[in-house]
C-alpha cells in the first residue's frame, strides 16, 4: 500500500469518527438528554472520551459543530417569499416554513438551552444572533409593502417578529400543548392581524 493511499485512509477514518461524534451529540439532544456529557457522547459514537477530545478541543467546539449542522438544516426555510403572491399567501407560506423549521430544531434548541456549556458559548450565541437576523430579513423583505404602509413601521415589524418567533411557537407547542395545525393557525391569525391593520 502506498503512503498516499494510507494517508487518504487515515483522513477518511478521522472524518468518519468526527462525524460519528457530532451525530452522537445531535441524537442525544434530539432524544431529550438535557446535558450530554463527553462519556455519553463517546459511548454513543463507540469511541473513547480521549478520541472525542482529539477531534474537538472542548465541548464548546463540539456544540459549535452542531450549530453549523443546524444552520445547514434550516437554510431552506429562510428563502425569500414570492412577492408576486398576495399577503395571505405569503403569510401562510412564512408560517408553514417557520413551523417546519421550529419543529426540526426544537429538540436540539431545547437541549442547548439546558446545557451549561452551550448557554455560555460565544459561537452558539453568534449563531443564534445570525439566525434572528436572517428571520427578520425574511420578514422585512417579504412584507415590505405592508410594513411601510403603517404609521409606525418599526413597531409593527417588532410585533411581526414576535408573532413569528420560536418563542411563540414553543409557547403554543409546549406551554399550551397545542397541535402543530392549531399552532400554525394561531400564528397565522396573529401575523395577518399585524399585516392587514
Amino acid at each position: 500500500m502506498s503512503a498516499e493511499v494510507e494517508t487518504d485512509g487515515r483522513v477518511a477514518r478521522s472524518e468518519r469518527t468526527r462525524e460519528a461524534i457530532a451525530t452522537a451529540l445531535l441524537e442525544l439532544l434530539e432524544e431529550g438528554v438535557s446535558q450530554p456529557r463527553a462519556l455519553h457522547i463517546a459511548e454513543r459514537a463507540e469511541v473513547s472520551v480521549r478520541t472525542v477530545f482529539q477531534h474537538f478541543d472542548d465541548m464548546e467546539g463540539l456544540y459549535s459543530e452542531i450549530a453549523q449542522r443546524q444552520t445547514e438544516r434550516i437554510t431552506p426555510f429562510l428563502v425569500a417569499l414570492d412577492e408576486s403572491r398576495n399577503t395571505h399567501e405569503r403569510a401562510r407560506t412564512l408560517i408553514e416554513m417557520r413551523d417546519n423549521m421550529f419543529a426540526l430544531v426544537a429538540p436540539v434548541r431545547n437541549g442547548v438551552r439546558n446545557s451549561e456549556v452551550a448557554r455560555h458559548s460565544n459561537i452558539i450565541e453568534r449563531g443564534m444572533s445570525d439566525l434572528r437576523n436572517a428571520m427578520n430579513k425574511q420578514v422585512r423583505q417579504g412584507f415590505a409593502k405592508e410594513i411601510h404602509q403603517h404609521n409606525e413601521p418599526t413597531e409593527v415589524l417588532a410585533r411581526i417578529e414576535a408573532v413569528t418567533s420560536y418563542e411563540l411557537w414553543d409557547h403554543f407547542q409546549r406551554g399550551q400543548k397545542a397541535s402543530r395545525a392549531s399552532t400554525r393557525a394561531h400564528m397565522l391569525s396573529l401575523l395577518l392581524r399585524e399585516l392587514l391593520k
